[in-house]
């Protein structure tokens, strides 16, 4: 296991939640179709990419602490895709590349549970 510090763990409940999240949930519950504004892939497949970059450099603590929002953000991109056609194949893979990413960190620091 490769750590940078004991502080980074604080961040862990925070990946833990980002699945859960209320807003998440409760447009999956009630089947709500407000208009929101949606991220595009190309910015979002960026961010990832230098959370990659972070994680093969070692800089587990900055991986996780940007994790919660690229999980949030990968989320959106699936709804993105279910509502578009254009893009949606772009979104798919942010989002698979992002969660990808989170499994692989979070093994790493031995949360498998919720790799």
């Amino acid at each position: 296991m490769l750590v940078e510090d004991e502080r980074q763990q604080d961040d862990v409940p925070a990946v833990r939640d980002a699945p859960m999240s209320p807003r998440r949930l409760s447009r999956l519950l009630s089947g709500g179709e407000a208009e929101v504004q949606l991220p595009t892939p190309a910015p979002v497949a960026v961010r990832v990419e230098q959370a990659w970059n972070d994680y093969q450099g070692g800089r587990l603590g900055s991986v996780i602490a940007a994790l919660p929002a690229l999980l949030q953000t990968a989320q959106e991109l699936e709804e993105r895709a279910a509502r578009r056609g254009e893009d949606r194949s772009d979104c798919w893979a942010v989002s698979a590349r992002t969660h990808h990413l989170a499994a692989t960190t979070l093994a790493e620091i031995g949360e498998s549970d919720i790799s």
